[in-house]
């Protein structure tokens, strides 16, 4: 099968496997290991608002396996209709060839074993898809823009997260 070129910013041309380098160990850690903090947030419904958040990313290797894994456990504060609401989330991402991974929520207030299968879309743009909806996912720099649609309440969120800590 043939490469696919595209045309990059300066007129010149690549194949895809050139701007969009195989998922290994150095391109994620450089994308999106560290903290993170939720800097901005916009939800399908009034009755919801994420008032803060917190992200932490780290590498661990499975003691079973021998595989790299992806740790991420997330906080977050919102207020439900006029309640205050506090909840967290473990999930645990693996690569399960060149562009692609799942994740697994492992602990959460919401949901819990539910896994999303996820592909490589672009250099730093990611996608997932479950039995919860769909997150897509775009680092540039130090920020992250997530989409994210839940299916199960018909909701779409939007955020923008900041890296603060490698």
């Amino acid at each position: 099968m043939a490469s696919e070129n595209i045309i990059n910013d300066d007129g010149g041309s690549a194949t895809k496997e050139e701007m969009c380098p195989p998922c290994s160990e150095e391109t994620i850690a450089s994308i999106f290991l560290g903290r993170w903090i939720l800097v901005d947030s916009k939800i399908s419904t009034p009755l919801i608002s994420f008032k803060s958040g917190e992200m932490v990313v780290k590498h661990q290797v499975n003691e079973e396996t021998g595989e790299d894994e992806y740790l991420t456990n997330t906080s977050w504060k919102m207020r439900l209709c006029c309640f205050p609401y506090r909840g967290s989330s473990t999930s645990i991402t693996r690569l399960t060839g060149k562009d692609t991974f799942t994740v697994q929520n492992k602990k959460s207030n919401l949901v819990d074993g539910l896994v999303d299968y996820g592909r490589r879309e672009g250099n730093n743009h990611f996608k997932t898809v479950g039995k919860k909806g769909t997150n897509e996912i775009e680092y540039k720099g130090d920020r992250c823009h997530m989409k994210i649609t839940d299916a199960r309440y018909s909701l779409y969120i939007e955020q923008e997260w900041k890296r603060v800590a490698n």
